[in-house]
């Protein structure tokens, strides 16, 4: 970026000594011709060269307000990006892969994997809380694709899989609109398994602890069916969760997709939103802060974390895996 702005800069110098030099030039013009002032003609020279510079700086002005607006996208497209070194793989070796919620915490962590493993990347974002500069270190490569848009509506690509992410994870987004957070779960789901339907693509569904509720049992095997509350606050991210893992198993059972389901606990890294809402990134918050580090309860609870890297292997492997079977 330090590059970028140095182009920009160097841009408008140029613009900057042209203008001067147009102005010295009318300068001159104008010494060359005051002492036959006098001469018909030779006023009417001046006033066409003096009409030709002003159109010349109107342009040069025009050109200034462009490069403000739209110089710094022009201009990055032609300045060399050093790129992270990723692995060579010929077309056999090399997939074609979707990442929904590309550009949150978890979804651009994914996407450093799988570009550094030589993939095709496609990074599918509607921005609302993901965020451009998580994976701005790969716009522009050849084998990576960012598009702003909404798994709620349909999207259409031939791909090799699916890693579908999207959704609001941490309480105060989730809650923050809890109608879009079961539509993104439920319709957003439904796309992406339609999508893997029809190019027989492989689809991983990142579903969470929170479909086991407030659980009476602890800790809790993929046996236990969990305990939750239909119409508490957190629902509508527990249920749509639940019902994602659903929609997965009829279209495995009904329509031969094959699937990958991965239920995330508590996941921690780089790049989490410090208004996360969860207690690693309030620890930090508050300590940071100075402030007295909150904790809910009697102190004796326990929980499961994990952090971002073991959460992105385990992603990796699941969908790499040719069978799918429980881990």
């Amino acid at each position: 970026m330090n590059r970028l702005y140095w182009a920009v800069a160097a841009v408008f110098g140029i613009v900057t000594i042209i203008t001067l030099f147009i102005s010295s030039k009318l300068f001159q013009v104008t010494n060359q011709f005051s002492s036959n002032i006098g001469n018909s003609s030779d006023r009417r020279q001046i006033e066409i060269l003096e009409k030709q510079i002003n159109e010349l700086r109107s342009r040069l002005e025009g050109m200034e307000r462009i490069i403000a607006r739209k110089g710094v996208d022009k201009i990055e497209k032609f300045i060399p990006k050093n790129y992270p070194k990723v692995k060579f793989r010929n077309e056999m070796n090399r997939k074609r892969i979707l990442i929904t919620g590309g550009a949150g915490f978890v979804g651009s962590h994914l996407v450093d994997r799988l570009m550094l493993e030589g993939h095709e990347v496609i990074a599918l974002d509607n921005f609302f809380t993901g965020r451009r500069r998580n994976i701005e270190r790969w716009i522009g490569h050849p084998n990576f694709e960012l598009v702003h848009h909404d798994v709620v509506n349909a999207f259409y690509s031939e791909v090799d899989q699916i890693y579908h992410l999207a959704s609001p994870a941490s309480p105060p987004h989730y809650m923050y609109n809890p109608v879009k957070t079961l539509k993104t779960n439920i319709l957003g789901t439904l796309n992406m398994l339609g999508m893997a339907r029809r190019v027989k693509a492989r689809i991983l569904f990142a579903s969470s602890s929170e479909i086991y509720g407030d659980p009476k049992v602890s800790p809790q095997s993929e046996l236990y069916f969990g305990y939750v509350n239909t119409i508490g606050p957190r629902s509508c991210y527990d249920e749509g969760k639940r019902v994602g893992e659903s929609l997965l198993m009829a279209f495995y059972k009904h329509e031969n997709v094959d699937i990958r389901i991965a239920r995330i606990f508590n996941t921690f890294g780089p790049r989490m939103h410090i208004n996360d809402g969860r207690v690693v990134s309030n620890f930090i918050t508050q300590s940071l802060q100075g402030m007295p580090i909150t904790v809910y309860g009697n102190g004796n609870q326990t929980r499961s974390f994990q952090y971002i890297s073991d959460l992105i292997t385990g992603y990796y492997f699941a969908c790499k895996y040719w069978k799918s079977r429980r881990i």
